[in-house]
């Protein structure tokens, strides 16, 4: 057994330990660079990943890239209108096969050595593959990544083995939808990014916590009942939702609804109002980077977004940093 399975295998162990006896993890999970290691292999790259909206992707040949846990991923538009994804590195040397966003009419053309791919991944052309002995081009073809769709939102999963989305999610996205902050028929809007100096089990046990609601956020107490006891919490295998119940009256402001999702993002919003989907990406055990998508109802404005953006995010999450 090497020492990275046999560190991710001890700390199952104390996870394990540490909800029995309902205490708190040792602070170097928080701080110790190897844990941050085999988080990622064991957790990030093993889990269904929000990568992005694809509303540009239109039409077949609409493409975007990406990284998930430091691995290169290709998202492409088919021409029966699903999408698929895959592994961002050409059969040859490993070279990525596209960057950025674009349309691609007749499909990828590695700039290395000029192997080319259909947007189905299939390889079409090795230059001089046909000197080669025994050269089969369906042995470098792309290599697939699992894809999900909800709404607008793509998901990847980087293993072959485990759940599919609609077995692992899909129960976490009937339950948005039904509480009117889910992404199913709603629109992308804008997204926002940042970096942050945390660890990015520490981001994400904040967007859990109702407990310090009442104190670090009182701009809060005017529109919603803060205190812990009236949140309304429900927990699930893979996902969390709390809820701080509306004031009513002069405020009328509609219920706030979030969802903590395993490992690492939230659907949250005001109920039938505007919705974001935040991920937390983890770039090592003491830094994060933040992206939030925006999406809301047909024929939501864009002030009504805005006005989202500046409660959910000028004012929590300015609120929130001193203490994360």
């Amino acid at each position: 057994m090497s020492y990275p399975e046999a560190l991710h295998r001890h700390l199952v162990t104390e996870v394990e330990d540490a909800i029995e006896r309902t205490k708190s993890f040792p602070g170097s999970w928080y701080a110790d660079p190897e844990i941050a290691a085999v988080e990622k292999a064991h957790v990030i790259r093993r889990t269904w990943q929000p990568i992005g909206p694809i509303d540009e992707l239109k039409t077949a040949g609409d493409f975007l890239t990406c990284d998930v846990a430091e691995a290169p991923v290709l998202v492409v538009r088919q021409t029966d209108g699903g999408v698929k994804a895959f592994g961002n590195m050409c059969g040859h040397r490993g070279h990525p096969v596209a960057k950025d966003s674009g349309h691609v009419p007749r499909g990828f053309v590695c700039p290395y050595h000029a192997w080319s791919y259909g947007i189905d991944g299939t390889l079409l052309n090795a230059v001089r593959g046909e000197l080669e002995k025994n050269f089969d081009p369906w042995c470098h073809s792309l290599k697939p990544v699992r894809v999900g769709v909800w709404g607008e939102m793509a998901f990847v999963n980087l293993v072959a083995e485990g759940p599919s989305f609609e077995d692992d999610l899909g129960e976490l996205m009937s339950l948005a939808d039904a509480e009117a902050i889910g992404l199913r028929t709603w629109h992308y809007h804008k997204t926002l990014r940042w970096e942050q100096a945390c660890n990015w089990k520490v981001f994400m046990d904040n967007t859990a916590d109702s407990y310090h609601t009442a104190v670090v956020h009182p701009h809060m107490t005017g529109t919603h009942k803060i205190d812990p006891e009236d949140y309304i919490t429900r927990s699930y295998s893979n996902f969390a939702f709390h809820t701080p119940l509306s004031l009513g009256g002069e405020a009328n402001m509609p219920p706030w609804k979030a969802c903590g999702a395993w490992p690492n993002w939230t659907v949250q919003g005001m109920e039938s109002s505007v919705s974001t989907l935040r991920i937390i990406e983890m770039v090592d055990a003491g830094n994060i980077r933040v992206k939030v998508d925006f999406f809301a109802p047909e024929g939501a404005s864009d002030e009504d977004v805005e006005q989202a953006a500046h409660w959910n995010y000028n004012l929590v999450h300015d609120e929130d940093k001193p203490g994360v």
